[in-house]
Protein backbone atom coordinates (compact mmCIF):
# COMPACT_ATOMS: atom_id res chain seq x y z
CA UNK A 1 0.00 0.00 0.00
CA UNK A 2 1.46 3.67 -0.58
CA UNK A 3 2.68 5.50 2.21
CA UNK A 4 0.10 8.50 0.89
CA UNK A 5 -3.06 5.93 1.62
CA UNK A 6 -1.07 4.98 4.64
CA UNK A 7 -1.25 8.48 6.13
CA UNK A 8 -4.76 8.89 5.20
CA UNK A 9 -5.76 6.12 6.84
CA UNK A 10 -3.65 7.17 10.25
CA UNK A 11 -0.75 5.74 9.62
CA UNK A 12 3.21 7.92 10.38
CA UNK A 13 5.02 5.99 8.03
CA UNK A 14 5.40 2.40 9.89
CA UNK A 15 5.36 -0.18 7.44
CA UNK A 16 5.21 -3.22 9.56
CA UNK A 17 3.84 -5.89 7.09
CA UNK A 18 7.22 -4.69 4.94
CA UNK A 19 10.15 -5.10 7.90
CA UNK A 20 8.01 -8.27 8.91
CA UNK A 21 8.23 -9.90 5.33
CA UNK A 22 12.16 -8.81 5.22
CA UNK A 23 12.96 -9.79 8.14
CA UNK A 24 11.30 -13.49 7.34
CA UNK A 25 12.84 -13.34 3.90
CA UNK A 26 16.74 -12.13 6.08
CA UNK A 27 16.40 -15.16 8.57
CA UNK A 28 15.39 -18.07 6.05
CA UNK A 29 18.54 -16.78 4.13
CA UNK A 30 20.81 -17.03 7.16
CA UNK A 31 19.17 -20.71 8.14
CA UNK A 32 20.03 -21.76 4.54
CA UNK A 33 23.71 -20.50 4.91
CA UNK A 34 23.78 -22.06 8.20
CA UNK A 35 22.51 -25.36 6.70
CA UNK A 36 24.75 -25.42 3.65
CA UNK A 37 27.79 -24.22 5.52
CA UNK A 38 28.02 -24.94 8.89
CA UNK A 39 28.10 -21.17 10.48
CA UNK A 40 26.67 -18.02 8.88
CA UNK A 41 30.03 -16.68 8.66
CA UNK A 42 29.52 -16.29 5.11
CA UNK A 43 27.14 -13.70 5.74
CA UNK A 44 28.39 -11.69 8.61
CA UNK A 45 28.32 -8.47 6.31
CA UNK A 46 24.53 -8.63 6.45
CA UNK A 47 24.04 -9.27 10.09
CA UNK A 48 23.55 -6.79 12.92
CA UNK A 49 26.63 -7.02 14.89
CA UNK A 50 26.13 -9.10 18.48
CA UNK A 51 26.52 -5.72 20.32
CA UNK A 52 24.06 -4.46 18.36
CA UNK A 53 21.37 -7.08 18.75
CA UNK A 54 22.40 -6.75 22.51
CA UNK A 55 21.44 -2.90 22.03
CA UNK A 56 18.47 -3.52 20.04
CA UNK A 57 16.35 -6.17 22.19
CA UNK A 58 17.47 -4.18 25.23
CA UNK A 59 19.52 -7.21 27.18
CA UNK A 60 21.02 -5.01 29.54
CA UNK A 61 17.11 -3.75 30.60
CA UNK A 62 16.23 -6.99 31.13
CA UNK A 63 19.05 -8.38 33.06
CA UNK A 64 18.87 -5.39 35.56
CA UNK A 65 14.90 -5.95 36.12
CA UNK A 66 15.35 -9.38 36.15
CA UNK A 67 17.90 -8.81 39.53
CA UNK A 68 15.69 -6.40 40.69
CA UNK A 69 12.31 -8.40 40.59
CA UNK A 70 13.67 -11.93 39.99
CA UNK A 71 13.36 -14.52 43.07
Amino acid sequence: MPASRLQELGYSGHHPSDTQRAAIKAMQRVLATIARDGSAAAMIDDMASFKDREAVVDTAGYLARDRRYGA
